[in-house]
């Protein structure tokens, strides 16, 4: 499945990705569209938006075999677990409000428990995307 969100032309930048008269700054970056010479339209932002609420997901609601984005790659979950490592001290006693998430690469992350992680894109979320974006027109998905 492919998402494609509606983009326009940077009107800041001319579509170049960066402005000459800004080159001592950080090379000239156009900031309107971080070099990337395109911008999301008024549409393709509002569908953005609405993609990324949809795709949030309580940390607190993790499970196994369900698939998050952890910097920017998707990632099975092998675990969840309470984590021990960090506590918090409300009223002289310790609370455990972080749990550690084993990933398939083997690498464990701790996340805040009342903290939101992003699912990653996966066939067992297609229809609930669908659902997110039916009625949109700043987004296009193919499969």
């Amino acid at each position: 499945m492919q998402i494609e969100f509606d983009r326009s032309e940077c009107q800041r930048c001319g579509g170049e990705g960066r402005i000459r008269a800004y080159s001592g700054i950080y090379g000239g970056i156009c900031f309107g569209c971080n070099g990337n010479k395109m911008r999301l339209t008024r549409k393709g932002t509002a569908a953005a938006k609405r993609f990324d609420a949809a795709m949030k997901m309580a940390v607190s609601d993790l499970t196994a075999d369900t698939i998050i984005k952890v910097d920017g790659k998707r990632r099975q979950v092998v675990s969840v677990t309470p984590s021990t490592a960090i506590a918090s001290i409300v009223d002289g006693e310790r609370i455990y409000n972080h749990v550690d998430v084993l990933l398939t690469t083997g690498k464990t992350t701790t996340l805040l428990a009342t903290s939101s992680v992003q699912r990653g894109v996966c066939p067992e979320n297609y229809e609930m995307i669908r659902e997110a974006l039916k009625g949109l027109s700043g987004a296009t998905i193919t499969d």
